[in-house]
């Protein structure tokens, strides 16, 4: 079953989407959902003028 997913990240509670993608299974990591959704996490953070980002903020959702 092809899936929607979002890959989310947790800013002090406020909660944002830096990609998504479609996929077949749910045991993706967030490395392979950034690769997939090809989303570069230093270059989203610089686009929102933060001065870093955490790894561990970072989470995947499936979207129904």
């Amino acid at each position: 079953m092809n899936r929607k997913f979002e890959i989310i990240y947790n800013d002090n509670g406020n909660i944002i989407v830096v990609g998504t993608f479609n996929g077949n299974a749910n045991g993706y990591t967030i490395d392979q959902a950034l690769q997939i959704a090809e989303v570069d996490m230093d270059e989203f953070a610089t686009s929102r003028n933060w001065d870093g980002w955490d790894f561990n903020e970072l989470s995947l959702r499936i979207v129904d």
